[in-house]
Order: C-alpha cells, then structure tokens, then sequence
C-alpha cells in the first residue's frame, strides 16, 4: 500500500488512461488552516537561508512529510543580488508542523557572468520512476547578470531565443530582468534506490528543455521556468511555463505568466511542444502547476493563482491530461481570518491523510516587495477535502 500511495501522489507508475465515465470535474473545499507560518527564515535549521523557501513540492511516505524547495541564500559572489543563489534542500516532517533540515540535494553556483546555466536552481519536483525504482528530480537552472547588462543579450551569455521582445517604441525593459533567466530544465536521478531513496544523493543526468530555436512564441526571456511530469496511459505529458520577463511590449503575450505542455513516450523523452500553447486555463497568469490523479480518474492541478496580492491558489482539472478546465480558486487565507501573510504563492501538491482529507501546503511571502530587506518566503498549510 505504501508503494501506491507514493506513485499516485508523485505521478510516476500512474498507468490509468482517460476515463469516459467521469461525470463530474473535482472540487476543492476548505476545511481547515494553520494560524503561522510552520517554516521560515527563523526555523531551526535554516540559518543562511537568508529569503525562505520557493517552490517545490511535499510527499508523505509513511509517516514522514518531505519537502522539495529551492533555498534562497545570500549570494558570496554577490551579497547585494537576492534570489540569484540557491540550494535544492530536502526537509522532513513527522506531524506537517516542526520541520528537520535533512540535506542539501543540490547547490547552485551563484555565478553573475550569465556564462553558467546553473547559476539558480528553482522549482524542483520530485516524481518517482516507476521503471527505473528511484526518485527523480526535475528543476529549473538560470543564468544571472546584474541589472547593468545589455539587452539584448548576446549569444555567449543565452540560449537561443529567437522571439525576446524587440528595442523599439513599444517596449519599456524590466529592471530585473537578468537576476534569473533563460532558464533551462534539467533532471536528476537519486543514487539510493527504491521508495526511501527521495533524500538522494542526486546526480544530473539530463537537460530536458530549453528556449532553443524550437520554442514558441510565447516563451521569453525568462525561459523555461516550471517543469511537471505525468503519465496518461502509455504516454507523458508536462506542464512547463514561461515569461517575457525582458519587458513589456505590445505583443499579446507581454506581461503574462504562461504554462503550456509538452509530450514524450517515456520520461527519457524526448520531450515534444503541443501546438495550441500557451493553454488558456487563466487568461494572465497561472504558474508551477502540480498535478495529481483523483480516485475518479480524473486530474487536477494546483497552481500559483494571479494577482497580487492573493490569498488564493487556483486549480485546473482534466478527464484527459491534455484538455484543462478554466481554472478556479481556492482561497487558503479567508479575509476573516486575520492574514498573516502580505501574499500567497505557491502551492507544493496535495497530500493524502489518513482521515480521507488533503493537506495542501504551500509558500507565502512576508511583504510585497520582493526587493526589500524584510522579504522572505515562508511555509504553512491548510486541510482541504477533495470532492471527486
């Protein structure tokens, strides 16, 4: 039972097809929320970790909760540049409120030249592969520049990218746009076999996607930002997103958080752009989509809900794994509440309890500003029942 419970809350070995007979999508409700934050800059074990904690994803295996998270630590190469050094870090829980730092899986390398894709590593997600009996590891690499950089960027310090926004009238630059960029996916394999082998260590074994000249239109100067496998039938599908963070022009795909999908036989890929991208399920923005396959058969995805700020995450679902519903929006912070947090972001998977509930956690930030001393990104989470 412990097997299956694993595969069918990482997506791996999940072999259901379409299911025809479903009749209704999935629905969240919430039932409900931690008062605090349970991890944060403050919490035992994360000295250093001087912004918090983005992205990634938590698991429970037995009675264990492990958190998957990007890191965000002062850069020694570049004191001044946050977020532009990270480790990939695995935590562990026995009751989702006091967390253990178990290890760093993988560490970033900081560099400010834009020569080193591995500068920042984001978004890890962990799936279990089913095949090969380990954990795998998909996660975003940028390179890194000061501010001062010149766009457009030449060719020694990017990937190819033949649709970043032209310098003309229409377009005004982002003044951050270089901090993290032209990211590109890549994957690891843990070197422990087997189930409770997800604490590595880890080993890079392929780059998945870039923004090289096979990418659309929709894909900018940010790259490749968010990768999340599933299987339907014989068959992968992934979310993977991206941004014209270089600026704002007049091209209907400025000032968006976009998500579209690619399709491989095996996870090996290779991996394959859908036509139809980016995927219509929010009109502006959506983000780091996590998916998970319901009893009925059917799927959802949690994703980073727009706005700024939100108290909410939005979710998709599909019968198929390639048509997506518009989406909706849970909020985890009821205005009556007493928010704690200035805004949510990133919801980290759904998490089956004993009792038939979910536990959904996720990452908030402190402030607004995301270039402010007082900045971090801390982590709560909430119990939800999901209605399939």
């Amino acid at each position: 039972m412990l097997v299956e419970t694993v595969l069918a809350l990482a997506m791996a070995g999940c072999a259901a097809g379409p299911n025809p007979t479903i009749q209704r999508a999935p629905q969240l409700a919430l039932l409900e929320q931690d008062p605090s934050p349970v991890l944060t800059v403050n919490s035992l074990g994360a000295a250093g970790v001087t912004y918090g904690i983005e992205g990634g994803q938590v698991i429970k295996i037995g009675t264990t909760y492990h958190l998957i998270t990007a890191e965000f630590i002062q850069n020694p190469l570049d004191p001044s540049a946050r977020f532009t050094k990270t480790n990939i870090a695995h935590w562990i829980s026995a009751d989702r409120t006091n967390w253990q730092r178990a290890s760093t899986l993988l560490a970033s390398s900081g560099d400010r030249t834009g020569t080193d894709p591995r500068a920042v590593y984001a978004g890890p997600l962990p799936i279990y592969d089913a095949l090969m009996q380990r954990w795998e590891l998909f996660y975003v690499g940028y390179r890194s520049q000061p501010d001062s950089a010149p766009y457009p960027p030449n060719a020694t310090v990017s990937d190819p990218n033949p649709f970043l926004f032209p310098v003309d009238a229409n377009f005004t630059r982002n003044v951050h746009d270089y901090y993290e960029y032209s990211g590109r996916i890549f994957r690891a394999a843990s070197l422990t076999p087997g189930v409770n082998g997800i604490g590595g260590p880890y080993q890079e074994i392929q780059a998945v996607l870039t923004t090289n000249p096979g990418a659309q239109p929709w894909e900018g100067l940010f790259g490749d930002d968010s990768f999340e496998p599933y299987r339907v039938g014989n068959y992968w599908f992934a979310f993977y997103g991206s941004a014209h963070t270089e600026g704002t022009s007049n091209s209907p795909f400025s000032a968006r958080l976009m998500v579209g999908l690619v399709s491989a036989p095996t996870l090996d890929g290779p991996w394959t752009r859908e036509t139809g991208n980016p995927l219509s399920v929010e009109p502006i923005a959506w983000e780091n989509p996590i998916v998970y396959r319901c009893r009925n058969g059917s799927l959802i995805a949690l994703y980073n809900a727009p706005g700024w700020p939100t108290f909410d995450i939005g979710y998709t679902t599909s019968a198929d794994g390639f048509h997506w519903s518009p989406g909706k929006t849970l909020a985890l912070q009821p205005s009556s509440s007493g928010n704690w947090i200035a805004t949510l972001r990133t919801p980290l998977g759904l998490v089956l309890e004993p009792d038939g509930t979910y536990t959904i956690f996720y990452t908030a930030a402190t402030t607004l500003d995301a270039w402010s001393d007082s900045y971090h990104m801390t982590m709560s989470y909430v119990r939800v029942k999901l209605q399939d």
